[in-house]
Order: structure tokens, then sequence, then C-alpha cells
């Protein structure tokens, strides 16, 4: 267990928990600390802040998730101690917003060739200001009994390569850190255990101002983080944790705080660079 979770997810992207229920989780597992880092999306921020005033045993510290594309892959770059009144910034993840939607609208054609017939109208309806993604696809084929649940949806269609295929629009990391810095936020290399390019893909992100590295991921055992910390020394970068917690896979999934993120770190991280008392 750790005091702090750098990586989580509410139903303002992809994470199924409202942000208010997403803090009792965490709080139930003793996290003082969650950092709210939806992709490309900072909607969720807001409402868990006003949530964690009225507890003084939870602090949120508000963070993004960004998609980014580096030399063909895959690429996500957390944003930890944004500023999410940041006009800039507010004003590209708009754009950000815009392209998962379309992706969205790809994935409902895509899957009405499968007879699986959806409307983007009742979609967006039901998500509210939620940036739209598979999680509210799979909701909404719940809705319809095509499948019993969101695990079922995914293992059975929203996983499939016909749909992570579809191509989404991906900033460049260069711009991506650019973003988080310009909005006073420090930058992390997210599950760098997914990339086959690791270490040319950190010594591109470094010299762009990645500030560290997920090295505590939620299913990483002593020899990985070991691995990760090697490397995070290698490259001076500051070795961050997170469980990712989505709240899709029911209990396959680490539970926010269920990370080998050692205290020390996640409170000198805190206070000495992200500032807060």
């Amino acid at each position: 267990m750790s005091i702090a979770d750098f990586h989580s997810h509410t139903n303002h992207s992809d994470g199924v928990l409202s942000p208010s229920k997403l803090i009792s989780l965490a709080m139930n597992n003793q996290v003082a600390y969650l950092a709210i880092t939806d992709h490309d999306t900072i909607d969720g921020i807001k409402e868990a802040k006003i949530i964690s005033k009225k507890n003084d045993d939870i602090t949120i510290i508000p963070g993004i998730e960004l998609s980014v594309d580096v030399l063909g892959e895959d690429v996500h770059i957390l944003g930890i101690g944004i500023d999410e009144y940041n006009k800039e910034l507010i004003t590209e993840l708009k754009k950000l917003k815009e392209a998962r939607e379309n992706r969205a609208r790809e994935i409902i054609h895509m899957l009405s060739k499968k007879e699986i017939h959806l409307e983007m109208p009742k979609i967006k309806k039901k998500a509210g200001k939620a940036t739209i993604g598979r999680p509210h696809i799979a909701q909404a084929m719940i809705n319809k009994k095509y499948v019993s649940s969101v695990q079922e949806a995914f293992d059975n269609y929203l996983s499939k390569p016909y749909i992570t295929k579809i191509k989404r629009h991906k900033l460049s990391g260069k711009k991506a850190i650019a973003m988080i810095k310009q909005a006073g936020g420090l930058a992390f290399l997210a599950h760098p255990t997914y990339l086959k390019q690791l270490n040319k893909i950190i010594e591109m992100l470094s010299k762009d101002g990645l500030f560290g590295i997920e090295a505590y991921y939620k299913n990483y055992d002593a020899r990985t983080v070991n691995q990760m910390l090697k490397i995070a020394n290698k490259y001076n970068l500051y070795p961050i944790g997170g469980s990712d917690y989505h709240g899709i896979h029911g209990n396959k999934e680490k539970l926010p705080g269920k990370i080998p993120l050692p205290d020390k770190i996640a409170i000198e991280l805190i206070e000495k660079y992200l500032k807060i008392k």
C-alpha cells in the first residue's frame, strides 16, 4: 500500500466510477494523495476537489494522461500537478475531445458491422460532459442487452483488433510535454514496460523535458521495479507510481493505493516538487 497514487481514472474519461466514488475507494485504502489523470480531459478534477475539501484525509492532485506518438508507438504521458484552469491547456483539450468523439463514432460504426447497433446521440446524452470513451460505449451495449457487463463488452468486442486499430489523433511527445509544463505540471512516462523501444523513447522525451517515469506501476514485481529504477537513474528521471485504476476489469484490477510506491518517494515529490503541504 502507498500513501499516494499518481494515476487514476474517473467516468469523465474511460473510468467507471464518478470522482466521488473513486475518492471513497481510495480513502478506504488509506490513500492520502490521489492524482486524477483522466485521458485528455480535466473535467473530473473540479468535482473531485469539491469533494476532497469536505474531508481532510485526502488531497486531490490535478493531473491528466495524454496519448502521444513517438517512433510509431502509442505512448502515454502523465501530467501531474497541472493548473486545471490554464486557458491554453483547456483550448488544446477541446480539440482532443472532438477527436475522441470522432473515434467513438468510428467504433460505433464498426460495431454495427458486428450487429451491435448503438446511437451516438444517446451515448453523448448519457455521458454528459464526459469525454466519450470505450466504457461509455460498453455501458450502451449493456443498456441494449448486447452484453451483461463492461468486462464482457471489452473481452468480446472493444478490445478486439478491429476496434483497437481504429486510429485516433495523437499529440507529439514534445507538444504534450510542452502543454503540461506550460500548465505548471510535471511530465511522467506512464507504464513504461508497454513500450518496445523504451530507451530510445526516453532519450527523445528527456530532451523535451520529461521529468519522471512510472516505475511503481500496478502489477510490477520487485524485479521489474528495479529495472525501471535503473532506467530512472540512468536518465535522471523521478520515479512515481500509480494503480491506473479504471474499474473496468473487476477483481483483476489493482485498487487505488495498492502499489509498491514507497511513501518517502511520494512525500518528497509532493512537498519538494509539487509544493503541496
